[in-house]
């Protein structure tokens, strides 16, 4: 009996022991987690990855930002705050991303830069395995000037028909060369990777950022083309004249229905040619009228 009393007093006296160890424990980490809760600090973080180019508005529109509480002592220098739209606008309106900012990283303040500094020349608009090449025309082959860095065109050829025998004749024909190519500048006026519809002055030579009409020389357009199709200017450019088509927002060259003709002046219209022309020698069998396009 004397045993078990004696058993039971040390079997407490463990117990207790290792009720004050817990206890103290628990108050050890709460104080810890208190103390950590004290230093924690809200920032903004990126919800997605948000890629090198990314307008700062359309990313708040997008709610790509979340704000999350991180130590202080892990937060990197110029760590953006939570703020109203208002007021994160109010300072970063404008400004792109200086290069990809991956999920969860906090927002710092030297990330988003104006628009003309996210590229130094215009090989830094061309992505891999693509070339640029500038075409030279005046307004008149060119849309009137109206051609800026980021629009879509058509590149269009006139030529001289060559005979079987290589003779060039007086025959002339059009047609479609190239469809949907992307104007990466106009004169000295460029654009940036990303495609963002920006308005951004030119602020350095070479190095400007925008998609709206610039006081510069209209005759030189950069586009960005694959190496057969530089070839293929190369060539037409030689062989006649190039002419310029706009096209609209969204264009997609993969959709666009060229003519499967090429167009010359027996095709010329879209009626049959009269009396006049036949007797004129133009041509010599044509077809009834049915079953001319």
């Amino acid at each position: 009996m004397r045993n078990w009393r004696i058993i039971s007093t040390i079997a407490a006296v463990v117990f207790a022991a290792i009720a004050g160890v817990l206890v103290w424990k628990y108050l050890t980490n709460a104080d810890d987690r208190a103390e950590k809760d004290k230093n924690l600090v809200p920032v903004l973080v990126a919800k997605s990855q948000i890629p090198r180019g990314k307008l700062f508005d359309e990313a708040l529109t997008e709610e790509l930002f979340d704000t999350k509480e991180i130590p202080n002592d892990s937060l990197p220098p110029n760590y953006i705050k939570p703020a109203s739209n208002d007021a994160l606008l109010a300072v970063y309106k404008g400004k792109v991303a200086a290069a990809t900012i991956y999920t969860g990283t906090p927002l710092v303040s030297d990330q988003w830069v104006g628009a003309a500094q996210i590229i130094s020349t215009v090989s830094g608009a061309i992505p891999k395995g693509s070339q640029a090449i500038t075409l030279s025309l005046d307004q008149n082959h060119a849309v009137g000037g109206f051609v800026t860095p980021g629009d879509s065109i058509n590149v269009i050829l006139n030529f001289a028909v060559t005979g079987a025998e290589g003779e060039t004749s007086s025959h002339k024909a059009t047609a479609f060369l190239l469809p949907g190519l992307k104007v990466l500048a106009v004169g000295s006026s460029t654009v940036i990777p990303a495609g963002t519809n920006l308005t951004t002055s030119n602020t350095s030579p070479g190095a400007s950022t925008t998609t709206t009409p610039q006081n510069q020389p209209s005759s030189l357009i950069t586009v960005q083309v694959t190496p057969r199709q530089a070839e293929q200017i190369v060539q037409g450019t030689t062989l006649g004249t190039v002419w310029l088509s706009l096209n609209p927002p969204g264009f997609n060259a993969g959709q666009f229905q060229s003519p499967t003709e090429i167009i010359d002046q027996i095709n010329l219209f879209d009626h049959p040619l009269t009396e006049a022309q036949k007797r004129a020698g133009l041509v010599q069998d044509l077809p009834p009228a049915a079953e001319v396009p």
